[in-house]
């Protein structure tokens, strides 16, 4: 995440939990006769590079992300994102869980699934803080949700990712910044 964690749910440094607090934070984009606009709609990191490309006028090539140019101009119903996944390591902070913890945001649900603890479940709309665990009282939706999380992974796993070599100066940059420990 991006964000801070104030003690909100028993963390103190960013990075640590997919809680709202350090997920959801704002993302701004000028560009020269747009109109400055509020949008509240789920996007993802992964939408910047076909946003990108497509306001320099690049070609965008197949890719994961959905281009926000149209939440830009105004055009909301062309930008079709309902969901959206975060993942997170969970080895720094307070309560020092080792493991990977993820979470998929999808309308006003958000789902967090961290290794050796419950599912948690939380309706955003009526609990921001997401302080009631709503996956008992609602299991068909936590199951759904933690299904496309799982399918989510499988299709990372298999896609596989290229990878160029790094060079020790810039690794010791990159574990300075938290980066692959």
């Amino acid at each position: 995440g991006d964000g801070e964690a104030f003690l909100d749910h028993g963390e103190w440094n960013a990075e640590v939990t997919l809680d709202e607090e350090e997920v959801n934070v704002p993302l701004i984009i000028t560009r020269a006769g747009l109109t400055p606009r509020v949008v509240a709609r789920v996007v993802t990191t992964i939408d910047l590079f076909p946003t990108i490309l497509e306001l320099t006028g690049a070609p965008v090539p197949q890719n994961d992300g959905e281009s926000l140019v149209p939440l830009l101009e105004g055009r909301d119903r062309d930008y079709h994102r309902e969901r959206a996944f975060s993942e997170s390591r969970m080895d720094r902070g307070i309560q020092m869980d080792r493991g990977i913890q993820r979470a998929v945001r999808e309308g006003k649900w958000k789902l967090i699934s961290r290794r050796g603890r419950p599912l948690e479940l939380y309706d955003l709309a009526s609990d921001p803080g997401e302080i009631r665990n709503r996956a008992g009282d609602e299991r068909v939706r936590a199951d759904k949700l933690a299904g496309d999380v799982r399918a989510a992974l499988a299709r990372k796993q298999s896609a596989g990712a290229e990878t160029a070599p790094i060079d020790d100066d810039l690794r010791r940059r990159l574990e300075s910044l938290g980066y692959g420990r």
